[in-house]
């Protein structure tokens, strides 16, 4: 995480703003890995499979990834 802010000052982009956009895109990475051991271990107990929790959660997920884009989208043409 270090190199982004530099490397944001050397493409001319606001650091604040890049720093957010890697927060977001880690945070909705997060909710789907399978390394994930809160996602795994909830599953298993709830007996619930990977493959259709992903199918039950990919509307949401695709919700969030569209707010994102779209508030950090603003948040760069206003800073």
């Amino acid at each position: 995480m270090p190199i982004f802010g530099p490397l944001a000052v050397s493409l001319g982009f606001p650091p604040e703003v890049i720093i957010s956009i890697f927060s977001a895109g880690s945070g909705i990475v997060n909710l789907v890995t399978p390394t994930s051991g809160v996602i795994m271990g909830t599953l298993a107990i709830a007996k619930v499979d990977f493959s259709s929790w992903v199918k039950f959660v990919s509307k949401v997920l695709l919700a969030i990834f569209v707010a994102s884009a779209i508030i950090l989208s603003i948040a760069m043409m206003v800073v």
